[in-house]
């Protein structure tokens, strides 16, 4: 089928029909940061049934220099990335950023964010910093402050990682305050657990074991309000490693 598509006019017209198609069905995945619903479970079956079409589409982009295409798909597959292959996930960014001149500026702040998470999660540190500090840039000039608010936060936490705690609160509270301002509760609330959560760390990196508990006691039961599992696993692995290092060790 390929061979007689290669072979006919059409052939540009059906493969952007079939990257169109893909990016509708990824962006249905819920696996982007910057539009998660967190009222819908993240469909990882999807990118996992329809990987190849992905790649498929991905290829045709690059190939084809329709870089906002492509990086629109990249970016609802981020959370993809993340989880199976962030080395992946930051070729086809790569490759798709060397096209990417004349891209719209809110294409360009989202695909920055998934970038710098691929690297982030593949210990490319320096690249990481450089791309969330480049994605801010871009989310401040479109004045989207749930946009910057999330890439505070990850500043923050890259910040807390290199042991720069005082810098690290100050992103982080930074983030809080902007999203304090968003008008939806229940991502209001979500924001909340992340932020006291990483607060708790950055107590626990201080030395305030005690002052690191209650915080992430609180981001606990706050993850638990909004119903998420895998939030909620995290914050118990942390007050486990916390209460071991206050001697409870059968609450640890």
């Amino acid at each position: 089928a390929l061979e007689l598509l290669d072979t006919s006019d059409q052939a540009d017209d059906v493969r952007a029909r079939h990257a169109d198609h893909f990016l509708s069905v990824m962006q249905g995945a819920n696996l982007s940061t910057g539009v998660l619903d967190l009222r819908k479970p993240m469909r990882h079956d999807i990118a996992f049934a329809e990987q190849d079409n992905v790649r498929a589409a991905l290829a045709w982009a690059v190939e084809s220099a329709r870089p906002a295409t492509g990086l629109e798909l990249a970016t609802a597959a981020e959370w993809f990335w993340i989880l199976n292959d962030p080395e992946e996930g930051q070729r086809w960014l790569g490759a798709l950023f060397e096209q990417a001149e004349g891209v719209p500026l809110d294409v360009r702040a989202h695909a920055l964010r998934s970038y710098a998470s691929c690297a982030d999660i593949g210990g490319r540190d320096e690249l990481a910093a450089q791309l969330y500090g480049s994605s801010l840039e871009a989310f401040e000039e479109l004045g989207d402050e749930d946009g910057q608010a999330k890439l505070l936060h990850r500043l923050g936490i890259q910040a807390m990682r290199q042991g720069a705690l005082a810098r690290a609160r100050e992103y982080v509270e930074a983030s809080w305050k902007l999203h304090q301002r968003n008008e939806n509760p229940l991502e209001r609330a979500w924001a909340r657990t992340q932020i006291v959560g990483t607060l708790g760390a950055i107590a626990r990196d201080e030395g305030d074991l005690l002052e690191a508990f209650d915080l992430v006691q609180e981001a606990l039961e706050i993850a638990r309000e909004v119903g998420h599992p895998w939030c909620e696993s995290g914050m118990l692995a942390e007050l486990g490693a916390l209460a071991l290092g206050l001697g409870r060790t059968d609450d640890a």
